[in-house]
C-alpha cells in the first residue's frame, strides 16, 4: 500500500501542477489594486456636483446618495426621478407596465498594471462573455462593451478598465448614451 502511494503521489502533484499552465495565467490578466491612485477615491471620477449638473438632480427632493466602497476604486449613487411618487402611482395601477422610479450609477475601476494586460482582459470579454456584451462601443477609450441586459458599460484606457452600470433611462439606448456621456468626462481624468 505505501509503495502504491509513493507512485501515486508524484501523478497527483503533476496533474496538479499543469492545472495553471502558463496560457491559461495568460489568458487571465491580473489586477493591480496597489498600483491603482483611484483607490478610495471613486466618487471622485466624477463627483456629485457634475452629476447634479448633468442630470438636474436636486440632492433634497431627488435624495442624492452616494456610497464609495473602503480600498477600491468604486462609487455607487442613487437618486429618485423627479416625477418618482407619479411613476410609482402608475406602477400599481392595473395592468400597468413596470417603470423604474429611481436611477442608479455604479462606477468601478479596475487597474490592471499596464495597457497589454487590459486589452488581454478586454479581448476576454469579447470572447468569454460575448452573449452578456454583445455591443461594441465605437469611438470610446481603447476599446467598450455594452451589456444591454444589466445596462453595463466596460470601457479600455490604457492600463485601466472602467465598469459601469447606469440606469437613468428607460431603455438600454438611452443608458448607453448617457453611460457613453459619463464615461467621455472620466476618461481624461486617468490620463493625469
Amino acid at each position: 500500500m505505501r509503495a502504491t502511494l509513493l507512485y501515486f503521489f508524484p501523478a497527483v502533484l503533476a496533474l496538479t501542477a499543469c492545472r495553471n499552465t502558463p496560457a491559461e495565467k495568460a489568458a487571465k490578466p491580473a489586477v493591480f489594486p496597489e498600483n491603482n491612485p483611484w483607490i478610495d477615491r471613486g466618487c471622485e471620477l466624477i463627483t456629485d456636483a457634475e452629476l447634479q449638473e448633468m442630470y438636474r438632480i436636486d440632492p433634497e427632493r431627488d435624495v442624492l446618495n452616494t456610497r464609495p466602497l473602503p480600498g477600491k476604486a468604486y462609487c455607487l449613487r442613487t437618486w429618485m426621478r423627479p416625477n418618482w411618487k407619479q411613476i410609482e402611482s402608475d406602477n400599481e395601477k392595473p395592468g400597468a407596465v413596470y417603470k423604474d422610479f429611481s436611477n442608479a450609477m455604479a462606477l468601478e475601476l479596475i487597474h490592471y498594471g499596464s495597457a497589454v494586460q487590459a486589452t488581454g482582459r478586454m479581448a476576454l470579454n469579447r470572447r468569454e462573455q460575448r452573449a452578456m456584451y454583445p455591443v461594441d462601443v465605437p469611438d470610446l477609450g481603447d476599446d467598450a462593451l455594452w451589456a444591454p441586459s444589466t445596462n453595463t458599460l466596460l470601457v479600455q484606457y490604457g492600463p485601466f478598465i472602467l465598469n459601469m452600470l447606469l440606469t437613468c433611462t428607460d431603455t438600454p439606448e438611452g443608458n448607453l448614451e448617457e453611460a457613453r456621456r459619463v464615461a467621455e468626462r472620466v476618461l481624461p481624468r486617468l490620463a493625469q
